[in-house]
């Protein structure tokens, strides 16, 4: 776009948000990608948000470089291990897939995606959902805003 001479804000969602296949083959453009805002679910992996738990040697030999969506697929993770637990003791037996929905929407979760803690509503949706906003930076994307379900 920029090539073409078009200079308009530009906002794209998180299949953008790759830095060796988004920004890297910039590179030869000068930084035309600057100031693309890219929207996403997930938060940038970055220590602060409880990211160090998923961080270090084993986890990287294990699975590779941490990646943006770590964190809310942990945390996914932990919030059905939850409600299977707390399914499976009401019910002194395994339970069935209908009895760990409603366990997932009994209480709150804090995990390390979101700041608030995370519930599920009636539909299945999380009632803590955000958008984070990031914009090209040079060569790396830059946090600068979150979207709140709400706000």
């Amino acid at each position: 776009m920029r090539g073409r001479g078009n200079n308009t804000l530009f906002a794209c969602g998180d299949g953008c948000w790759d830095v060796k296949g988004f920004i890297a083959p910039d590179r030869r453009r000068r930084h035309q990608g600057r100031g693309v805002r890219v929207l996403s679910a997930a938060p940038l992996a970055r220590p602060g948000r409880g990211i160090r738990r998923l961080r270090g040697a084993r986890y990287t030999k294990a699975y590779g470089p941490i990646n943006n969506y770590a964190a809310n697929s942990y945390d996914a993770a932990r919030i059905v291990i939850a409600a299977i637990e707390r399914a499976a003791a009401a019910k002194q037996a395994v339970p069935n897939r209908a009895e760990v929905l409603a366990a997932m929407r009994q209480g709150k979760f804090q995990g390390i995606a979101y700041a608030d803690p995370v519930g599920v509503e009636r539909e299945g949706d999380s009632t803590a959902a955000v958008v984070f906003v990031n914009v090209v930076e040079g060569d790396h994307f830059k946090e600068v805003d979150e979207i709140r379900s709400n706000q």
